[in-house]
């Protein structure tokens, strides 16, 4: 297997030069993505609206720890996403890549 391990660092590199081309398709993703995160945190805050409602009217309970779960996981998804925490992640990984010897 180490003797494959050159070969496919050369043929799996990643060509920085490329993102230039796409700055376009780049914009256009990261508005779909702010509109989608939108979207999600409005249908977050109306879903948990709902809840409350139900929750005041007394045919929801309040101790409903399935609900708060998915509620705080999808929060926490929708704010990673928001704040571009995962692109950090995504930086981190490429970074580390680089350092291991997968560049061009």
């Amino acid at each position: 297997m180490n003797k494959y391990l050159p070969q496919m660092k050369k043929m799996y590199t990643i060509d920085p030069g490329a993102w230039g081309s796409l700055d376009w398709v780049l914009v256009i993703g990261g508005t779909f993505a702010t509109l989608l995160c939108l979207g999600a945190f409005v249908y977050w805050i109306v879903k948990l609206s709902v809840r409350m409602l139900k929750i005041s009217a007394g045919t929801a309970r309040l101790n409903d720890p399935p609900f708060w779960k998915r509620m705080g996981i999808s929060l926490m998804l929708i704010l990673l996403f928001m704040a571009g925490a995962v692109f950090l992640i995504f930086e981190q990984i490429y970074k580390t890549m680089q350092n291991a010897g997968w560049h061009g």
